[in-house]
């Protein structure tokens, strides 16, 4: 087998260009991150039930020259997730961010476990598009109210590389509180410390 992963740098200016740039290297598929989860959607052929549902796509296979896009962000942490934290049913759960992989993890959690969601992000205009039913909330709300949360999720670039940013303060947070975040690289991110 000669496959290899590797990461493909396509800064925003450039993203026009991602057909091309995909196409130069012959490859069968690809992932796709912060900040090009939605921007990838109007370059695809096709996407699945979850990417419609949430806008945006994390995985596009190649095949027969068409793109395929899926979304597979909220039912792999979702799994991981269930594992940390067995009573995910009864848990008041906040999310950090507003973006694709947040979308993508909220729509899995609503589907399975029903857990008390709330989603804070900096700019209230980001859930403009969503049809989720869940608390939304401003990331200066969800800091003065951290202590109500079971599971606290980052899905925000803050922290993401060399980004030592964090989403808010963990000043307030409930000593049985799990935090995780989606941002692996660096394994152990500034809001995990």
């Amino acid at each position: 087998d000669d496959s290899t992963y590797e990461a493909i740098n396509i800064p925003e200016a450039h993203f026009h260009l991602i057909k091309e740039i995909i196409e130069d290297k012959g490859l069968s598929g690809f992932n796709v991150t912060i900040p090009h989860k939605e921007r990838i959607l109007p370059y695809l052929d096709e996407i699945d039930d979850q990417s419609k549902t949430v806008g945006a796509v994390n995985t596009v296979k190649i095949e027969g020259g068409k793109w395929i896009g899926y979304n597979t962000d909220g039912i792999g942490y979702v799994t991981g997730l269930k594992q940390a934290y067995p009573d995910l049913q009864n848990a008041y759960i906040l999310i950090l961010g507003a973006g694709g992989a947040s979308k993508g993890i909220v729509n899995e959690l609503n589907k399975h476990v029903r857990p008390k969601l709330t989603v804070a992000n900096r700019t209230m205009s980001r859930f403009d598009n969503w049809d989720l039913d869940i608390n939304k909330i401003s990331l200066s709300d969800a800091e003065k109210s951290l202590a109500e949360f079971d599971i606290i999720i980052n899905t925000t670039p803050a922290g993401m590389n060399q980004n030592k940013d964090v989403a808010i303060s963990l000043d307030q947070l409930a000593s049985h509180t799990l935090v995780s975040d989606i941002v692996y690289i660096p394994f152990k991110t500034p809001i995990l410390e």
